[in-house]
């Protein structure tokens, strides 16, 4: 499965995840992602919240796409 490292708007998703997580331990990244059967140009706003889980030094991420307005 490909998964970009950059979404279709540029921002480099897993870096700025990880600068969140080392600067505030938790907070939300918004950014545009493929939209599924659209092809690579056409993305769909998502949101991702993430937290440091300090013991395992992992960062944890879980979110959701908003493309109803599409």
């Amino acid at each position: 499965m490909f998964i970009p490292l950059k979404n279709v708007r540029t921002t480099r998703l897993f870096v700025e995840m990880n600068r969140i997580c080392t600067e505030k331990g938790e907070d939300h990244v918004k950014y545009y992602w493929p939209k599924p059967g659209a092809g690579q140009a056409v993305g769909c706003p998502k949101i991702s919240c993430v937290k440091l889980f300090a013991p395992w030094n992992w960062v944890i991420r879980w979110h959701c796409r908003d493309d109803r307005r599409r």
